[in-house]
């Protein structure tokens, strides 16, 4: 029992560090400046659900529109193998049975692929391409390797304004570059993801900003768990779990299936014998509701 307990909390958390990326990258952002990418900032996020190709792991991590109209298609990858581009590729082939032109232009000629290799990959070149000997086919993808990115000179800075000036919030760019960090090169090749995981953890405890701290430990939490021990994952869930916001979170998922429970039961009733052959009006007062909650339920039965 106690396990299963566990694991509920687990996928508490799970879900509500996916909704902190999700404010992480809302309109208004620049979502690989900390990489030194630039691009349009994101106009909104786009639903990437579409029919599966072999498998459920098949899935395009984030899709955005952006600003100028133009897509945005980021993927990340902690390998690089040979059959990885035709994944992508078929990502793409997807996309464009999916949603056809954007704005009145071919997809195909409107979107970007970003491929982000969070641990070390023979990829040497800042694009992947696949190409047939004929040309009659052609698809590139462009490459970030954050593990050559240098983790140390601007990560001292943020950390001296942290530690200094709290309650300033930090750049979009020093917020991004913060969340890869613990992937980027590091003076000691000892240290690993993990233990410069816990160390920016410990470091964003100070931030006064709960929002800032709230995103930014539920996106890091979720870029290096499968990178993380158990114990590790306990330590920064219990961080998370401390942040204000977080509680906000659990309180309105609380709310949530309060209502979703009360709603069942209320449906259940209607559904029986009490919903059979009675007024509106008998049914309004028997289960205490209102004209719009017996409307609302009506609609939930019928649908």
């Amino acid at each position: 029992m106690e396990e299963e307990n566990e694991s509920s909390i687990h996928r508490n958390n799970q879900d509500i560090a996916q909704k902190a990326i999700q404010e992480e990258f809302s309109a208004g952002t620049k979502p690989l400046i900390g990489l030194g990418l630039d691009t349009p900032a994101i106009s909104q996020s786009l639903p990437t659900g579409r029919v599966a190709v072999e498998t459920k792991t098949n899935n395009i991590d984030y899709l955005y529109e952006l600003e100028d109209g133009s897509w945005l298609h980021i993927e990340y990858q902690s390998t690089n193998e040979k059959w990885d581009i035709y994944r992508f590729l078929t990502y793409y082939v997807q996309l464009m049975q999916r949603y056809h032109k954007v704005k009145g232009v071919p997809v195909e000629d409107n979107l970007l692929s970003v491929v982000i290799y969070t641990q070390r990959a023979d990829v040497k070149e800042e694009k992947q391409t696949l190409r047939s000997k004929q040309n009659k086919l052609y698809f590139e993808t462009k490459v970030v390797h954050v593990p050559q990115k240098d983790g140390e000179s601007k990560y001292v800075e943020i950390k001296e304004k942290i530690n200094t000036r709290p309650s300033e919030r930090l750049t979009q760019d020093e917020r991004q570059y913060l969340m890869y960090n613990p992937f980027m090169e590091k003076s000691d090749p000892s240290e690993s993801v993990q233990d410069r995981a816990l160390e920016i953890i410990d470091l964003l405890k100070h931030l006064t900003d709960e929002n800032d701290k709230f995103q930014l430990i539920g996106t890091m939490s979720v870029l290096t768990y499968n990178l993380l021990s158990d114990d590790a994952k306990k330590e920064i869930w219990r961080v998370f779990e401390m942040t204000k916001v977080f509680e906000k979170e659990m309180r309105e998922r609380d709310r949530e299936r309060d209502k979703e429970s009360k709603d069942q039961l209320l449906l259940d009733q209607l559904s029986g014998h009490l919903g059979r052959n009675k007024s509106d009006d008998y049914i309004k007062e028997a289960l205490l509701i209102t004209d719009e909650k017996l409307r609302e339920l009506k609609r939930k039965l019928n649908s």
